[in-house]
This record gives structure tokens, sequence and C-alpha cells, in this order.
């Protein structure tokens, strides 16, 4: 308080200001994680991915990636992590909590999205794994204790997995650069296409008139 210069009156309408922000952004990346799941499967079908490979992490590298672009993005917001990941590894635009927090979200909406396709259960009755209706519901955001209890073992986990398998987030980023120069390629290919097809139609507009130009002469020399 002395640091802000805040009264205790101040301070406490700033530290609500903010856990409101951040439960909006929790919440907001929770429904987009839900979102990402359900579309997938619809995609893809509910069989295309497997939780438990997806819950090695680094270890099983093509679900690894298939974790960080389609469910840590949204955690992050998809909108900064197409900016960071071409140019950073996940370690540095991912950090330790927003991961497990990621795994959390998949976990918990994983058969919640796989009801969703199958059955198309009524609204409101689908529920994820630990954000059910119950007891601890209000005080931890939505998230009942056993939620909680493994939000904290999955913090241990990819802090673990992280020290384990360093070389993994450089072959990520390696991947994701490969993937932008080839993107890049497509659309200088592209542009090179467009100016062409412009430079014959004006070579085609400048035969044609030629052509007419040259009738014209033979007509009046007649």
């Amino acid at each position: 308080l002395k640091t802000m210069n805040l009264q205790k009156t101040e301070w406490y309408t700033v530290k609500n200001l903010i856990r409101k922000k951040l439960t909006r952004r929790r919440n907001n990346a929770q429904s987009d994680v839900r979102k990402g799941l359900q579309k997938y499967f619809e995609e893809n079908g509910v069989h295309s991915i497997d939780l438990q490979q997806v819950l090695q992490g680094r270890k099983s590298r093509d679900t690894f990636h298939w974790f960080l672009d389609t469910i840590a993005s949204a955690v992050v917001g998809v909108t900064a992590a197409e900016q960071l990941k071409y140019v950073q590894r996940p370690n540095e635009w991912l950090s330790r909590s927003l991961e497990a927090f990621s795994y959390l979200c998949l976990e918990n909406f994983f058969e919640w999205a796989k009801r969703e396709v199958l059955e198309k259960p009524p609204r409101g009755t689908n529920q994820g794994l630990w954000t059910r209706d119950g007891r601890g519901k209000r005080k931890n955001q939505g998230w009942s204790q056993d939620g909680i209890r493994r939000y904290n073992a999955l913090c241990q986990l990819v802090r673990a997995d992280r020290a384990t398998y360093q070389s993994e987030d450089e072959a990520y980023l390696e991947k994701k650069k490969k993937e932008k120069q080839n993107l890049e390629l497509v659309k200088l290919q592209r542009r090179q296409e467009l100016i062409q097809q412009r430079e014959q139609g004006l070579e085609a507009a400048y035969d044609d008139f030629s052509s007419d130009g040259g009738s014209s002469d033979s007509d009046s020399d007649d």
C-alpha cells in the first residue's frame, strides 16, 4: 500500500477490479476451449485425438503440438498466440500456470465436447468434469475442490515435463518457423501469378488494339 500510495479503500477497489478482469479472462478462456474442442470433434471425429496421449505432454510430440495449437492458444488468446508462437518457444509465451490451466480445461471439457457432438443434450444439462454444480463452486470461480487439487498436481507435472523435455519447445518453434516460411512462399507465388496474369491481360489487350488498327489502315488504303 505504501509503495502504491493507496488508501485501504482504494486498494480494495483496485483488487476487486483486477479480480473481476482475471475472472472474465478465465471464463472466456474456458468458453474458447469448449468451443474449440467441439468444433475439432465435429470436423475430425470424436476419436481423432487421445486424451491420455495428450496428457503425456512433451513426451508425445505430435499431440503436444496439437495441444499448443488447439488448447493452449485458446487459453492465452488466439491473436496473441499467433503473433508469438512463430518467434518464441512455448515455454516463453505460455507460463507454467497457464499451461497447467490449459490441461485442466482440456480434461474438464473433453467428454463434454464429445457428448455435445454425439448426443446433443438439452442446453444446460451437459457439464464439465470439475465445473458441475456443487460445494465450493462459488468460492473457486466455478471449479470443484477436486478440480483445484488436479490443477495443483498439473502445475507440478508441467514443471517436471519442461525440465525433462527441454528440446521439444525448440522443436515446436522450428516447426512454426518453417510453416511461416512456407506460407510466405505461397503468398509470393500467388503475387507473381497475379502479376503475370495482369501482364498477359495487357499484352492481349495490346494485340487486340494493334490488329484492329491494322485492319483499319488496310481498309482506308483500299
